[in-house]
């Protein structure tokens, strides 16, 4: 699937140069095979369909980004950032990509954002983001005082057990990313005031290396005196209801679709401090579904946006009627992302459910509580576009083929990752 859609683009792309980038980075993939684990190398394919996604994206809406070029390079620097985050196998050349990833999403809410408001969501952006870099130095550097290493192996090999200062100082820079409930308050606001390829970069990539950084620190150091792990899970099965709680009452859709993000953070957060592989291995699996619904979502308002220069459900719902495919898609993707049996997202979800019940028969009526109410906003925000509140000034517009063409693709690569997921 990965080389059909590489061939594709590259047989109706006409810039030389991007063309050779991306093929260098493809080739790249099997020269460092190596050098990465499953996780690594199932995120950084993502990464990289993800960006061909975002270039046809760029192509279809060229009219509307006065800043092309712009929105071009950061993407191709921020591809390149993430892709060494993924390669490398050192914490410190971690944490470097880590924090350097920041800065074309910054510049790109900056430069290409929508509203006044994009300096402030900017400034919470930088502000989350670093003020909790510091101490996950600070316990890098201890650790390197001790092992003189900050190789991925050696310190898996070492077994080292962290004392309680230093965990909570080395996992808060990746909550924050990830985001955890009390440190979430920085997403909706980048949503809100980034452009589409700005929400579909954090929703789809960005929030996966939180995910990814406490994958990694997991696996390399010994957590088994870690009580806080206890107190985080316990925030995470909170914010899976409050999250849920907060999107019934948002009239913003992206908004919406934000919270709903920070709700799914909070299963793969749940997941990852249950300490049991299945847990780590829906996690994993949530990360990649969520990536594929939820970007698409960001897109499908995107398309919308363009059009009726609204967020508004009340405004939008009276444009999308007239949009039959759009409506199609949208409900394909809202049923995709309320994890519908047979889905990737709704594997993931069983294999968390089973390990936070295998850590406690007594979450049974948290998972309930969790379960009804992301059903319940997933119903609302699917047919929150079909249904229309006003019948005023209604207009027709059709769907653009390149947006087909990505809709259509990333259906195409769900449904093989389902199959994959099935024969596993």
């Amino acid at each position: 699937m990965t080389k059909l859609i590489f061939f594709l683009f590259l047989l109706f792309s006409k810039d030389k140069m991007l063309m050779v980038y991306l093929i260098i980075l493809y080739e790249m993939s099997f020269l460092l095979w190596d050098f990465f684990d499953s996780i690594s190398y199932l995120l950084y394919m993502l990464t990289l369909l993800f960006f061909i996604f975002m270039l046809i994206i760029l192509k279809s809406f060229e009219e509307f980004y006065m800043n092309n070029k712009l929105n071009l390079y950061l993407m191709m620097i921020l591809l390149m950032i993430l892709s060494f985050s993924f390669w490398v196998e050192n914490f410190f050349y971690f944490y470097l990509m880590f924090e350097l990833s920041v800065v074309p999403i910054f510049l790109y809410m900056m430069f290409l954002g929508v509203s006044k408001e994009k300096i402030s969501a900017s400034l919470y952006l930088f502000f989350y983001t670093f003020s909790f870099s510091l101490m996950f130095l600070i316990s890098l550097m201890k650790y390197y005082s001790v092992n003189f290493s900050f190789n991925y192996i050696l310190l898996k090999f070492l077994n080292l057990e962290m004392s309680l200062i230093y965990m909570i100082l080395m996992i808060l820079i990746f909550l924050v990313k990830l985001p955890m409930f009390f440190f979430h308050v920085w997403l909706p606001r980048a949503h809100v005031e980034s452009p589409m390829g700005g929400s579909m970069v954090l929703a789809g990539l960005m929030l996966k290396l939180g995910g990814f950084g406490l994958l990694k620190l997991m696996e390399n150091f010994y957590w088994g005196n870690f009580k806080m792990g206890n107190i985080i899970f316990s925030i995470g099965m909170w914010s899976g209801i409050l999250m849920g709680l907060v999107c019934l009452f948002q009239i913003d859709l992206k908004r919406m679709v934000a919270y709903s993000s920070v709700s799914h953070m909070s299963l793969i957060l749940m997941g990852i401090f249950s300490y049991s592989e299945m847990g780590k291995l829906g996690s994993l699996m949530m990360m990649l579904a969520h990536g594929i619904s939820s970007t698409m979502m960001f897109f499908m308002l995107g398309m919308i946006y363009y059009r009726s220069h609204s967020r508004n459900i009340l405004n939008l719902s009276k444009y999308a009627k007239y949009i039959y495919l759009f409506n199609m898609w949208w409900m394909i993707y809202s049923i995709v992302n309320l994890g519908f049996p047979m889905t990737l997202n709704f594997f993931s979800e069983i294999l968390i459910f089973s390990s936070i019940l295998n850590k406690s028969m007594l979450n049974l009526l948290m998972m309930f509580f969790i379960i009804m109410v992301s059903s319940i906003y997933s119903i609302f925000l699917m047919t929150s576009l079909s249904i229309s509140l006003e019948k005023s000034n209604l207009i027709t517009m059709n769907m653009k083929i390149s947006e087909s063409i990505v809709l259509l693709m990333n259906f195409l690569l769900t449904i093989l990752m389902n199959f994959l997921m099935w024969l596993y």
